[in-house]
């Protein structure tokens, strides 16, 4: 367990880990390659849903270089609940922010607060920015 990212949870899945870290924000860290099926969406999903049960959800997607999601999957409703407030996900090659900025536009009613970034350090500052406007209520 690193002093900068302390562990609170991890749950491997068949493309993964999801992580939960004591800062609040989950990790979703694919394997160098993979692909995503309908039936690893709902393991994936499986897992969020778990940790919405008791609290907010701010996601930082790295995605491993050579990973794939099925058309199904692509299709397929995904973090539906209520209680996933932010989604930062790391694009670091042209194709990744461009494919990921088409896929986000097409889905704009389900996700309304996401952001692609270059840098995990980034994503994770910006997810902690969300994390606080989201609990100044």
């Amino acid at each position: 367990m690193s002093k900068e990212r302390p562990i609170v949870a991890e749950y491997p899945v068949t493309v993964g880990n999801i992580i939960r870290l004591a800062n609040g924000i989950t990790e979703m860290r694919f394997n160098s390659e993979y692909l995503i099926d309908i039936t690893e969406l709902k393991e994936v999903q499986s897992v969020i849903d778990k940790i919405a049960e008791t609290e907010d959800v701010y996601i930082l997607v790295i995605p491993g270089p050579d990973g794939n999601m099925s058309k199904e999957a692509r299709e397929a409703p995904m973090f539906s609940n209520n209680r996933t407030k932010a989604i930062a996900i790391i694009a670091n090659m042209l194709h990744q922010r461009i494919l990921g900025n088409l896929y986000f536009k097409f889905r704009k009613a389900q996700f309304t607060n996401y952001k692609l970034f270059k840098s995990e350090q980034n994503a994770r500052n910006w997810l902690l920015l969300q994390m606080a406007e989201n609990n100044k209520d």
